[in-house]
């Protein structure tokens, strides 16, 4: 019969009677098979003449135990550490100092205001310029720059 499955076989008194497919389990959930209680596998599926010893040591499970508790990643228990360390040890970082005031490409000074001006991330400065700002300004919108209209 196709697609019915056969029920599990019963254990005989020397041991189980396993096919290729069979899986060896304890009678209830709850319990554990421990070396001792394994003695023998049946070999030959016909006879139960024929068995083998199995070696009766089992290994003991190791025992897991956790020595912090806390829910703090391993990264940032291991960066708070080294911090600690390195400032023991008088090593500091050095912080970034950011500079106020940006400096101009083209001519090297900062970039303020009245001397240059930005019309949509476009810089004009007023000491490299060749042109009025008023001309620069349209030469930028006849490329694509400046107020989109919705449509």
């Amino acid at each position: 019969m196709k697609g019915q499955k056969k029920p599990p076989k019963q254990p005989s008194e020397k041991g189980q009677l396993l096919n290729n497919n069979d899986i060896i389990a304890p009678k209830h959930t709850s319990d554990r098979v421990t070396g001792e209680e394994i003695k023998y596998i049946v070999i030959d599926q016909f006879s139960n003449e024929n068995t083998m010893p199995l070696s009766t040591h089992i290994a003991p499970q190791p025992m897991v135990t956790f020595l912090d508790r806390s829910n703090i990643p391993y990264t940032t228990q291991r960066y708070r550490k080294r911090k600690l360390e390195m400032e023991k040890e008088g090593i500091t970082k050095r912080k970034y100092d950011r500079k106020k005031v940006h400096v101009c490409k083209q001519c090297g000074q900062d970039r303020i205001p009245p001397d240059h001006v930005q019309y949509f991330m476009n810089w004009f400065c007023r000491s490299t310029a060749t042109q009025s700002f008023e001309d620069w300004k349209t030469e930028i919108m006849k490329k694509g720059y400046g107020k989109k209209t919705r449509k």
